[in-house]
């Protein structure tokens, strides 16, 4: 149900179909918007979508994931990825918080608001694009993620792409989850997310084709990235 609009110089108004914000930061939120469509720059991106930001005082710590209209893996739509991404801080998880999912009502173009992660994802640390942050406790680390598996489990979620891309970590040295584009549910024990098949664009030929075994196990992939930095990073700090 819609809330509230945006003005966008002469574009059409953005319709913010969900947010997380006091009704007295409405202006706030509309000016923020505004900002960040006029002036942001590309700061992340992945198969789904672009992640924009702005370094601005104001609104620095604010970023927007911008949806591709042709995503690569089409799996969930961007209301669907906001709940699992809810539901999942409901949990007790670590992820960006939220503040608005927006649709453009004209070109249907679908953006999701959310808290900009200070810091790096495992994939840039292993990469040697961004030092590890110095309060980063490596066993300490490793212990609260799995702590966050065991609790998304439980509520029946499962991220299935949680590659060392998809984990940062924040300025306290701790884990975030991010993109919840590829998550499923399981409704009991017998019930496994990880074999569902995924439409997936070839590039060849740019349709979609049903593809088996895209979905990877989240502690499995967990454990690979975990040994990776181990592998890569010898002298990380533990908490001996």
């Amino acid at each position: 149900m819609k809330e509230m609009g945006a003005e966008i110089g002469n574009k059409p108004k953005l319709e913010v179909i969900k947010r997380f914000i006091e009704q007295k930061e409405q202006k706030a939120l509309e000016k923020c918007i505004e900002r960040l469509l006029k002036k942001s720059e590309r700061i992340g991106f992945g198969d789904n979508a672009d992640v924009l930001g702005i370094n601005d005082k104001h609104f620095g710590d604010v970023c927007m994931k911008k949806m591709y209209k042709n995503p690569r893996v089409r799996c969930n739509e961007a209301d669907a990825e906001f709940e699992y991404q809810q539901d999942t801080e409901k949990l007790g998880v670590r992820v960006p918080k939220l503040l608005a999912y927006l649709k453009n009502p004209t070109t249907n173009e679908k953006f999701i608001l959310m808290e900009r992660i200070v810091g790096p994802t495992l994939g840039d640390v292993l990469d040697f694009k961004e030092p590890i942050p110095n309060n980063y406790n490596h066993d300490l680390f490793w212990v609260q993620l799995n702590n966050y598996l065991n609790k998304m489990h439980a509520g029946g979620i499962h991220h299935r792409d949680l590659h060392k891309r998809n984990i940062m970590i924040d300025a306290d040295g701790g884990p975030v989850i991010i993109d919840f584009g590829t998550a499923g549910r399981s409704f009991g024990s017998e019930d496994n997310p990880y074999k569902e098949t995924v439409p997936i664009r070839n590039p060849n030929t740019g349709r979609y084709d049903v593809t088996k075994g895209y979905f990877q196990d989240d502690k499995k992939k967990v454990e690979w990235t975990k040994n990776e930095m181990t592998k890569t990073l010898p002298n990380l700090k533990t908490s001996v």
